[in-house]
């Protein structure tokens, strides 16, 4: 069975800087979907950032109604 992935964030290549050596938190501007989902996918390309890279943990949340504003098409 053929998965489709809808994107919902990604960082253009030329914001991509070697961070600070110590933890960030960042809420990144999602864009909302219009369908329940129970995966996420999550996609690091490390090589775009030399030396260590390290991804330790993301905290998801969601809603089960639609987001405000948002225009439905069937």
């Amino acid at each position: 069975m053929k998965t489709n992935w809808q994107t919902l964030w990604t960082k253009p290549l030329e914001t991509v800087k070697p961070g600070p050596e110590r933890a960030v938190v960042f809420p990144p501007p999602l864009c909302p979907s219009t369908f329940k989902s129970n995966f996420l996918r999550i996609d690091l390309d490390t090589s775009r950032v030399p030396g260590w890279n390290n991804f330790d943990a993301a905290k998801l949340t969601g809603s089960l109604d639609a987001p405000l504003g948002l225009i439905q098409t069937e």
